[in-house]
Formats: C-alpha cells, sequence, structure tokens
C-alpha cells in the first residue's frame, strides 16, 4: 500500500492554516469529512478522542490522527501540511509538518497497512522538505506517486 492508494489527488491536500494541535485535527476532520462523506463534528470528535489516547505524532515532523467507524466504507485520507510546524507532543519534540490523517472502517480497510506506508514513505527527510515546498497539490501528490 502507498500513500496515494488511500489520498486521492482530488481534495486530498491542504495547506494547514492552524497553529495548535486541537485546530489542526479540526482542519483535518473537515477535510476528510469531505473526502470520506461521514459527518465531520462526528469525525473531528473521533480524532480529537484518539488524540487523547495519545498523539498520533510519529516523530520526524509526521503525525498521522487517525479513527474506525462503521461509517466509513474504506480506508480514506487527506494529508496537511504545516510549513511553520505544529506541537503535537510527537516523541523526539520536533513540530509536526506533515500530516497524513485518515479514517477506515472498524472491520477491514487495512489501517496498519495506511500507517506504515505514511511510516515507510515520509521518513525520507529529503521528501518531507520537498513536500513542504511544493507549489500545489498537483506537485505533492507527484513527488508521492514518484
Amino acid at each position: 500500500m502507498r500513500i496515494t492508494d488511500f489520498v486521492s489527488a482530488k481534495g486530498g491536500v491542504h495547506r494547514l492554516a492552524a497553529d495548535g494541535a486541537v485546530s489542526a485535527v479540526r482542519e483535518l476532520g473537515f477535510a476528510l469529512a469531505q473526502s470520506s462523506q461521514i459527518d465531520p463534528e462526528r469525525l473531528i470528535g473521533l480524532l480529537l478522542h484518539r488524540e487523547q489516547v495519545g498523539s498520533t505524532a510519529v516523530g520526524h515532523e509526521v503525525a498521522i490522527p487517525h479513527a474506525r467507524t462503521p461509517e466509513a466504507a474504506a480506508t480514506v485520507g487527506v494529508i496537511g501540511l504545516s510549513p511553520r510546524g505544529i506541537d503535537f507532543r510527537a516523541p523526539d519534540g520536533l513540530p509536526v509538518h506533515v500530516f497524513v490523517a485518515f479514517v477506515s472502517p472498524i472491520h477491514g480497510g487495512r489501517p496498519l497497512q495506511a500507517t506504515a506506508a505514511v511510516a515507510r514513505e515520509l521518513a525520507d527527510p529529503e521528501l518531507r522538505r520537498k513536500l513542504l515546498q511544493a507549489s500545489d497539490a498537483a506537485e505533492v501528490y507527484r513527488l508521492l506517486g514518484a
């Protein structure tokens, strides 16, 4: 599985205006709700609840906010980019610049494979830098497909 398997080229990449963790999750949740056809407030609630359990920041300036719900038909994701970075309680203490948020069904949907794809593909610091410098969503998607 690749990130591009669950993040759409159309409407799947967003520049975040948020300056804090909660506002970042809200922005990602609204974007994800449009892609997944799930009620935005329900989805935001699920994502925020997951963050209360423990931060989804994995280090190296990356976070993977995610949720599972019976309303999801498949794993669907969005990418959020924050050039200035957001404090997301990352294990390495670094601000998060690249978010990949997704929602999966309770049964199936391959959420572990989606998480592994994000960790594997975004382990490259040069790719993360290029994503943040990309001029538009099409370039971000092209970089991820390379």
